[in-house]
């Protein structure tokens, strides 16, 4: 891993892209969700400028997961806090009864009528804390003795506040000047825990708010459902309630100091700074080789750095392993372990952290990074794409796009695409500049590595997004119904991104066309890689090799589809298979894209034996179905003779032609009958009769293609793509275009081109 990532890290310092380190201190505060206490200066009450509560905010889990804190883990975080012990605890009991719903005491400070309200379901959510205001009033003194919060924890928080302090970036100041508010606030915590107080009882008096931040808020006053008999609340989840001290910079901007990048940054890169200046000063420290730089550098000491990451990686351990217990992830090398098995430079190590917290930040993510499918079932990965020149350059997009049904605009991938490379010149990117495309895997918890690593010009991304949406244009004129937006509409394939042949490819369908529980390994993001830019010594086995693949899953997915998009015009079919239908329009794009691969363009292939011998299979179900529809009344057999044709011909041609051969000449006498019997408005009585008509006189019509066709084919021999080619003609079908003399005498000479 580290070798790859250290290429891109190369280039990015060529391209003066700033790689700031991520402070070892610097992580999420995590947590379902907290209370915001927004810190304020009150210029009007003296010249000391006291410090206020300004007003309280709800964080739910994506607020609080976009904020950052400092701490080593030890409980020390900060700007976030959290509660032990409820502000008021004379109502703590009563409350957790009422939480657990028991049959409640009434206590004194409650009357009868207030009581009755209180266990009254009716009873609106503010006149219950209403009265849960007025029973159980602040105390004297607060909830908590000696310091808050807790003494060594508020010198933690004195001494960052002095770190931070020594810069001169306005960023950082900014950063340490709401360290100072919470410090200069009063000296043992317990003044801003009544201004807390009263800024809760302000808020659920005065205002109207969401149902679950007032739940919060009774519980930073009254406590959970249980309590230590020390009074401190249990350590779980939704117990100690959070708190994140922040403020407003600029009152007239609404960007909090905690969750702005910018400080996080500025705060991050002083921090390192300040390390590495007692790592100069530190002479203990070795002066060894790097083996990465191949230079004396100040190496890693003591422990191995972990990279954090924002996906679901986690935190990356490079070259870690279990242990030989198991349950210890360790760095072990040659009998050694840690730091001694693997040399890496102090200062290397941080811009390598940096490196990855910048591709893959929560801002960045669909920017530079974004989980996508494996080939393997049931994991995901992480894909990491950018531009060197400008990170801000959506290469990601040209790679995945996942809205595949939701719009009715079905062709946004190639839309999108052309947007994203008229960017090219719009921001003058250089063509040479590098575009690098990383897949991060976890292989367990103590293992991640890159299992794809991959560097490409702009100009080689530019004019391999130009072909790609060619080859997803490569597709035959067919539609099927789908349901988009709760309406049935007629749909043509779609485009796909590369990203979605890794998740296509692992569906197996069984002969009844429907999709198998269990998946197949999928074609990996490297050989998808190696089709969208067109590369590799064995690029054609790789292409013909994916359409093998494709078509032996799907082939029956086809079969059901085609036979119900006859079975459906015909107003034959109570059922519609509109799902399956969207997954044959998608694999209908990638067997078409992958035909282009392999320069099968849809001029050549819809013009092939196997092409036009599968709309004769889709025209021979017209056929059958309107013989049943007319001598049989209406009953319709399990299989269509086109289905069964389709089946024969997906191994041999020849055998599909001299069964339908042998299977024409009942149903040509019967379409013979037809026309001489019909109305006088020239119409047949019944749809499916009048379609099997034209679907018969169409086959008569092409017969001739088909046997020129035919003597191609067996001059050359059958193609690797026959099946693919097949199974596209079968679902487009045949042209329904109407003719305009309908007394035309349908005379097939498919059987005596087969003899012929």
């Amino acid at each position: 891993m580290i070798n790859e990532l250290k290429l891109i890290l190369d280039g990015l310092e060529a391209s003066n892209v700033d790689i700031t380190p991520t402070h070892k201190t610097l992580t999420k505060a995590g947590g379902k969700d907290a209370v915001r206490v927004i810190l304020d200066l009150d210029t009007n009450n003296d010249t000391n400028n006291k410090v206020t509560i300004k007003r309280l905010e709800y964080m739910n889990k994506d607020d609080i997961d976009a904020i950052w804190v400092i701490g080593d883990g030890n409980k020390n975080h900060f700007p976030d806090i959290k509660l032990t012990r409820p502000l008021r605890p004379e109502g703590n009991k009563f409350y957790a009864d009422y939480l657990k719903g028991k049959n409640l005491k009434q206590p004194v400070q409650i009357d009868d009528i207030d009581f009755r309200k209180l266990t009254d379901k009716k009873t609106i959510i503010s006149e219950k804390i209403r009265i849960l205001l007025s029973s159980f009033n602040a105390p004297e003194q607060v909830n908590f003795s000696g310091i808050f919060p807790g003494d060594g924890y508020r010198k933690k928080i004195e001494e960052r506040h002095q770190l931070l302090s020594l810069s001169n970036d306005p960023n950082v100041l900014k950063v340490a000047h709401l360290f100072e508010m919470f410090i200069n606030f009063d000296k043992d915590g317990h003044e801003f825990l009544r201004a807390l107080d009263n800024a809760i009882h302000n808020t659920l008096s005065e205002s109207i708010i969401d149902e679950n931040f007032a739940k919060l808020l009774l519980t930073i006053l009254f406590g959970n459902k249980v309590t230590k008999a020390s009074g401190d609340l249990q350590d779980r989840a939704n117990d100690r309630i959070k708190l994140i001290i922040d403020y407003q910079p600029d009152p007239n901007i609404d960007i909090y100091v905690t969750n702005a990048e910018t400080y996080k940054n500025a705060v991050s890169r002083h921090l390192v700074n300040l390390d590495n200046k007692d790592s100069d000063t530190d002479v203990s420290e070795p002066q060894l080789v790097c083996p990465i730089y191949g230079k004396t550098h100040t190496l890693v000491e003591k422990t191995f750095p972990k990279i954090k990451t924002n996906t679901l990686l986690g935190n990356v351990t490079p070259y870690a392993r279990f242990d030989d217990s198991k349950n210890k992830t360790t760095v072990h090398r040659y009998h050694r372990s840690g730091t001694d098995a693997y040399s890496v430079d102090k200062d290397f190590s941080n811009k390598l952290d940096g490196l990855i917290n910048l591709l893959t930040s929560s801002d960045n993510e669909d920017k530079t990074w974004r989980s996508i499918a494996s080939e393997n079932s049931d994991q995901n990965d992480i894909l990491i794409a950018f531009c060197h020149e400008d990170l801000k350059f959506p290469a990601l997009k040209l790679l995945t796009y996942r809205d595949y049904w939701e719009h009715e605009d079905f062709k946004e991938y190639s839309e999108s695409t052309e947007d994203i490379l008229s960017l090219i010149k719009a921001k003058s990117i250089n063509p040479n500049g590098l575009a690098s495309f990383i897949i991060l895997r976890k292989i367990d918890t103590a293992n991640q590595k890159v299992i794809f690593s991959a560097q490409h010009t702009v100009s080689e991304l530019q004019k391999s997004a130009k072909r790609w949406k060619q080859a997803v244009a490569n597709t035959p004129d067919l539609q099927l119904v789908v349901f988009i937006e709760k309406k049935a509409k007629q749909v043509q394939p779609w485009s796909l991104s590369p990203e979605q042949l890794i998740r296509l490819s692992k569906n197996i369908y069984q002969r009844d066309g429907k999709v198998a529980k269990t998946s197949v390994p999928a074609i990996s993001f490297a050989q998808t890689m190696h089709l969208f830019f067109d590369e590799g010594s064995r690029f054609d086995e790789l292409a013909n090799q994916s359409l093998q693949k494709i078509c032996q899953q799907t082939q029956w997915l086809f079969n059901l589809c085609a036979t119900h998009k006859v079975l459906s015009i015909n107003k034959k079919i109570d059922t519609m298979v509109t799902h399956e239908n969207k997954n044959a329009l998608m694999y209908t794009t990638l067997i078409s894209l992958l035909l282009y691969k392999l320069n099968r363009t849809k001029e050549q292939y819809m013009t092939s034996l196997s092409y036009q011998l599968g709309q004769f299979c889709s025209a021979m179900n017209e056929l059958h179905l309107g013989y049943c529809e007319s001598e049989r009344g209406g009953s319709i057999p399990s299989t269509l003779l086109g289905s069964t044709a389709y089946s024969i011909a997906l191994k041999s041609p020849n055998r599909a032609l001299d069964y339908l051969a042998n299977r024409l000449p009942p149903y040509q006498s019967w379409v013979a009958q037809q026309q001489a019997v019909k109305d006088k408005d020239g119409k047949y009585k019944k749809n499916a009769v009048n379609n099997a008509v034209f679907a018969n006189n169409w086959m008569h019509q092409h017969a001739q293609n088909l046997f020129q066709a035919f003597n191609e084919q067996q001059e050359q021999g059958l193609t690797k793509t026959h099946c693919a080619e097949l199974m596209l003609g079968y679902l487009a079908g045949r042209d329904f275009e109407k003719k305009t003399d309908t007394n035309e005498k349908a005379e097939s000479t498919v059987a005596e081109s087969s003899n012929n």
